[in-house]
């Protein structure tokens, strides 16, 4: 199963990065990678990002765990039938500097139900894809998160 790990650091205390991660419904309007949330009951979302050559992918996330100012696990599930590809990840959130700053360390990782699928991921990969967007989307949550 591919992983991605993804750190960066945020000049802003663990409680309001923290925060900012809760209020996902509101990446849409930050993200230039989410086209659109929707909150399908208290765990479970409806997001549309977009995909490589003008395309989306939508999927329903589900939160699986939380602990305040620490982290945050979800998994969703993309697509149907035997081409479902599962995806999950956590976010991790450990203050620095006497809470001055804190540094956030994503882990998303993915399963690719077929042959014909993973020659689509490698060539993506190929392309920078997701791992670009991953970067792309963190630069963006930092740069707002310090406002």
């Amino acid at each position: 199963m591919p992983v991605i790990e993804k750190e960066v650091r945020i000049e802003a205390p663990v409680e309001r990065v923290f925060d900012f991660w809760q209020q996902f419904e509101r990446f849409d309007e930050l993200l230039s990678a989410v086209k659109s949330i929707e909150s399908r009951g208290e765990n479970k979302s409806r997001w549309i990002v977009r995909a490589p050559f003008n395309t989306t992918v939508e999927f329903v996330a589900e939160t699986q765990e939380e602990v305040q100012n620490e982290y945050i696990r979800w998994a969703s599930e993309h697509g149907a039938g035997p081409d479902t590809v599962t995806s999950g990840g956590e976010i991790f959130f450990k203050p620095l500097d006497d809470n001055a700053a804190t540094h956030v360390l994503l882990r998303f990782e993915y399963e690719v139900p077929s042959q014909a699928a993973e020659r689509v991921i490698a060539t993506l990969s190929a392309l920078g894809y997701p791992e670009r967007d991953f970067d792309d989307n963190l630069e963006e949550i930092r740069q707002h998160v310090e406002g």
